[in-house]
């Protein structure tokens, strides 16, 4: 839900047009050129014949060859070195800024500490962004212009990085530190934009010009499954960084983080003094949900689906297809990524396509919109052409039938996320200060696992 997703600028007339520099979000992809690169190009759709798919999975070796990250070519070679990302603890307040001179001036000092921007000596050089749309994060795109005559013409171009500020109260909802280091891993491995400065309560990331998704791409097959790809691309990393021993899926370390928090939020005057709210909560019965949780996580632990390294956000926001004619879809924001359930990651991502992040309710999930059979099983079958290219355990004969239990998987694992989600929105609701009607996106996200399970 951490939506910069739909990463508008507040002057653009394009919902879906924006622009990104290098982040520690590393896109899900990286420069096809780069020979370290994660890339995968498009595969669309199931295969009518055994020919016709290792036809399809020649051409996908051969093209993406020297440019595919195998877990093989880590192994046999030194051991990777993550990268070392500029720190400081300096602390951006905005709580009394406009996006005037003042906050200028405060970055330019961050980019003179952790970028080096020594030849932009001005605030005047800095022009910012303020991206809209976001849920979790204030973010900027800040470009500075050098404009000293004894600087080459190459020094003179414009760059330009995205700034994301931490919102308020969001750091009891994860672990920032386990947030960054997942971060620095993705750069090394070029995964997305790169992480480029860190200080006390924000980062500088990486810009890739691009477009973010909208809702209506998630539908297009194509898209579908160059998503699916991406996914299973990102999954995969589960090969080249093994989570520690006893690692607790990230869907039950966040349940178990933000129940009693979220428990905490409703008891509070705030709810507590609502009539409406409070009967609704009363209604609700948080208590009857904890043993609900617990039967949940029996049910769903049974089904031994694997551990993968997840991103657990992939709504339509989080993905962004570069505009440098590739049309390569880069998945952004590892906000809440960590070691979780393959099911599970699945499942959220078709639980996103009930949403429109745009429209004038946003938190409110259009059941309807739910992928239907053939859609689920387009990007599935796309996800298991994906994983037997990277040879990730799937079987070489990965028949219909084993995609159907794949999808039924995936099923049950959509319990959890609305679960999760829902515990998120509550919490949320007592500390968020963007406009977003949390409490709401909350309760329906919790009576939908209620009427469902």
């Amino acid at each position: 839900m951490s939506q910069v997703d739909n990463q508008q600028t507040a002057k653009s007339n394009s919902p879906r047009i924006h622009k990104r520099f290098h982040s520690g979000h590393a896109p899900l992809i990286g420069k096809k050129k780069s020979s370290s690169s994660v890339f995968l190009p498009k595969i669309f759709r199931s295969f009518s014949s055994e020919e016709k798919t290792q036809e399809k999975k020649q051409k996908l070796r051969s093209k993406s060859e020297p440019n595919k990250l195998k877990s093989t070519d880590i192994l046999k070679n030194e051991p990777l070195q993550i990268c070392k990302i500029p720190t400081c603890d300096y602390m951006l307040d905005l709580t009394n800024l406009d996006d005037g001179p003042e906050l200028r001036k405060k970055i330019l000092y961050l980019a003179h500490t952790l970028l080096d921007w020594r030849d932009i000596v001005d605030e005047s050089q800095i022009h910012l962004e303020s991206v809209s749309g976001a849920l979790t994060n204030r973010v900027f795109f800040v470009t500075a212009s050098p404009n000293h005559r004894h600087f080459s013409a190459m020094q003179k171009k414009p760059r330009k990085v995205v700034l994301r500020v931490y919102g308020i109260g969001v750091d009891q909802l994860f672990e920032r530190k386990k947030e960054l280091e997942f971060l620095q891993m993705l750069s090394t491995l070029k995964i997305g934009p790169s992480l480029l400065g860190i200080f006390q309560n924000g980062r500088f990331e990486q810009y890739l010009d691009s477009s973010t998704l909208t809702r209506d791409d998630l539908r297009n097959i194509e898209t579908s499954s160059h998503i699916a790809q991406r996914m299973a691309t990102l999954h995969n990393i589960v090969n080249i960084f093994s989570p520690p021993k006893d690692t607790v899926p990230q869907v039950w370390v966040n349940i178990d983080k933000w129940y009693p928090l979220a428990v905490k939020v409703v008891s509070g005057p705030e709810f507590k003094n609502d009539p409406i709210r409070s009967k609704r909560l009363e209604l609700f019965d948080m208590e009857r949900l904890y043993v609900e949780i617990q039967a949940l996580k029996e049910k769903l632990n049974s089904l031994n689906s694997p551990l993968v390294f997840a991103h657990n956000d992939t709504q339509y926001g989080n993905i962004l297809r570069l505009n440098d004619g590739s049309s390569e879809l880069v998945v952004v924001d590892f906000e809440y990524a960590g070691y979780n359930f393959r099911g599970f990651d699945i499942a959220n991502h078709f639980c996103e396509w009930l949403y429109n992040y745009h429209s004038p309710d946003p938190h409110i999930p259009h059941t309807d919109w739910y992928p239907s059979k053939e859609e689920q099983l387009n990007f599935l079958s796309s996800y298991v052409e994906t994983e037997k290219i990277l040879s990730v355990g799937a079987s070489s004969l990965f028949d219909d039938r084993n995609l159907e239990v794949r999808r039924q998987e995936c099923e049950a694992f959509a319990l959890a996320s609305h679960v999760m989600w829902g515990l998120w929105g509550l919490v949320q609701a007592a500390h968020s200060q963007i406009k977003f009607d949390y409490f709401e996106f909350g309760m329906l996200r919790l009576e939908q696992f209620r009427l469902n399970k």
